[in-house]
């Protein structure tokens, strides 16, 4: 490559690449804020119809929600009026990571059966190692779920054993190391 192709490359490409990955050069009007995500206590949707899916990449999750009747929006607005973003609650952070052990008689068929559970959920399955996440066992699972549908999770999960797990706080969405542990046998 000659020299004038990698000046040429330095001065225009990179620039452009920036550009084009940092989302352009739009004009933002002062005082203009974006819309911080809803919190669980202001949405009211149905839990069903919320999922979370894989994309083609298989490290991307896409959130597939009904589409909701915004009150008080015109027509075009893409939520980046210059009305006043509702407070986030204290303590909110956009994922939360939690820890929850389960307690069953069969590791193996419990995994199978709490992997259901959490597809049943609107939950996914990661299978890639993430940060935080490390060292997971063969009777462990990681899972993403929106803090709407966590809470009906948990509920399903008690019926296959006992579960333990903290309490959970403001959030988007909740990123879970599901740890199965034998039930002790009783003795006769």
């Amino acid at each position: 490559m000659d020299l004038n192709r990698v000046k040429t490359l330095a001065l225009w490409g990179i620039p452009t690449l920036a550009l084009v990955l940092g989302g352009g050069c739009g004009k933002q009007e002062d005082g203009a804020v974006s819309s911080p995500p809803e919190s669980k206590s202001a949405v009211k949707t149905d839990v069903g119809d919320i999922h979370l899916r894989q994309a083609k990449s298989g490290s991307v999750l896409i959130l597939e929600e009904p589409a909701s009747d915004k009150k008080g929006s015109a027509p075009d607005d893409d939520s980046l009026s210059g009305r006043p973003a509702e407070p986030l609650p204290a303590g909110y952070k956009a994922f939360r990571d939690q820890h929850i052990k389960l307690y069953v008689e069969d590791i193996p068929t419990g995994l199978d059966k709490a992997v259901e559970v959490a597809r049943a959920s609107s939950g996914q399955v990661i299978n890639h190692p993430i940060k935080g996440f490390e060292n997971m066992g063969p009777n462990e699972k990681t899972l993403v779920f929106d803090s709407r549908t966590y809470p009906s999770f948990l509920e399903k999960l008690k019926s296959l054993g006992k579960v333990d797990s903290p309490e959970v706080g403001p959030c988007d969405y909740v990123t879970v190391r599901l740890t199965l542990i034998e039930k002790p046998k009783k003795q006769k």
